[in-house]
């Protein structure tokens, strides 16, 4: 058996699925080019991510390059006229040579950092000079060529280029305080109550305190002109989260913060202090 030896940029490994967006067998490729007269073989139209490609093979290499001897393959974006004057896409490839003697198809891909390709108006064609070499392709021990026929694939894979993005910017820096006193502890009840809302920065806020057998204490944005609040906390949590309130639905149980003997109630009254330190927005 010939061995093939790939290029150190390109990766090589197998799987039984074929390709998902073209598929061609051949049958005296070699023959049919060379009295054709031509270097490659041009595929019919296919469609991949939303374009149109075309998938070439040079059975004796590209002239263009430096790969006498080694089959190359390559794809072709093409309808370009119907793009920007100003265009550019970014494709993974995957190119498969069937393995008739062992039921798999060997796919190769270039590897690393260069493993998408950059398909523009200056440059609409990419792939691998130096897929396999001839001698590795003719030899019928590696199962790539066998009685004169052989399968090639290709997959192709487009980033899309649209993202979303996000742009965090401080609105406010420095201890904001607000104390809220609120009288007749004992008689909370289940029911939540509020503090009067207060400014900070350009956000309206109140504090929200609710009894039952825990005493349950929040902050919240109350601001009507956000749907879906983002605030971070700082000395408290240190997080970023998309609700309107934050705080804790058992701040302290009820009985132990009506105990006199632990300071937290005086005359029946508790000062409760919300402190701000720094509010962040984020811009989607």
């Amino acid at each position: 058996m010939v061995k093939n030896e790939i290029s150190s940029n390109v990766n090589k490994w197998e799987r039984e699925m074929p390709p998902s967006h073209y598929i061609d067998s051949f049958s005296k490729l070699a023959t049919m080019l060379s009295k054709g007269g031509r270097q490659y073989f041009k595929s019919k139209t296919f469609d991949a991510s939303g374009y149109k490609w075309n998938f070439l093979i040079y059975p004796d290499g590209d002239e263009k390059t430096d790969s006498k001897g080694h089959i190359s393959v390559s794809v072709c974006i093409e309808d370009t006229a119907t793009l920007p004057k100003i265009w550019a896409k970014y494709a993974e490839l995957k190119f498969f040579i069937y393995d008739q003697a062992r039921k798999k198809y060997s796919i190769f891909q270039v590897g690393g950092s260069s493993n998408l390709h950059d398909f523009h108006s200056l440059k609409t064609e990419w792939g691998i000079t130096k897929l396999v070499s001839r001698a590795a392709f003719d030899d019928p021990a590696n199962g790539y060529l066998v009685n004169d026929k052989c399968v090639f694939g290709v997959e192709v894979f487009l980033l899309d280029s649209q993202f979303s993005e996000e742009s965090l910017s401080m609105c406010v820096e420095g201890y904001k305080t607000f104390t809220w006193t609120v009288s007749d502890c004992s008689n909370l009840g289940d029911e939540v109550h509020y503090s009067y809302e207060f400014p900070v920065s350009s956000f309206k806020w109140r504090i929200q305190l609710s009894g039952g057998e825990h005493l349950s204490l929040c902050l919240e944005l109350v601001d009507e002109k956000i749907s879906c609040g983002k605030h971070q906390e700082g000395e408290a949590c240190g997080f970023i989260t998309p609700k309107l309130n934050w705080g804790w639905t058992k701040f302290a149980r009820l009985t132990d913060f009506q105990d006199l003997s632990k300071g937290s109630v005086d005359s029946n009254c508790i000062e409760i202090e919300a402190r701000i330190m720094n509010i962040y927005t984020i811009n989607s």
